[in-house]
């Protein structure tokens, strides 16, 4: 949780981050890049369980990744 997200919630506040989560405590995140003949794809997992990423498919095109993961941070690398 955001430290502004947790102060907020202690003093029963509207939260100013409401779409703002971190993942829990030692959890990991895990980036799979696969080849294939017929183009590279990727899969991220979110403690060992697939995540949708785009379209709600599990795989996606790394073309696709790269759009996606771009748009999620914006201007910061």
């Amino acid at each position: 949780m955001h430290y502004g997200e947790f102060l907020s919630s202690i003093a029963n506040e509207t939260l100013p981050y409401p779409n703002c989560y971190f993942p829990f405590f030692a959890s990991n995140l895990i980036f799979e890049l696969y080849n294939k003949t017929d183009g590279a794809y990727v899969k991220l997992l979110y403690n060992n369980v697939p995540v949708p990423i785009c379209n709600g498919q599990e795989a996606c095109e790394y073309d696709e990744f790269v759009r996606f993961a771009r748009n999620a941070v914006g201007n910061h690398t």
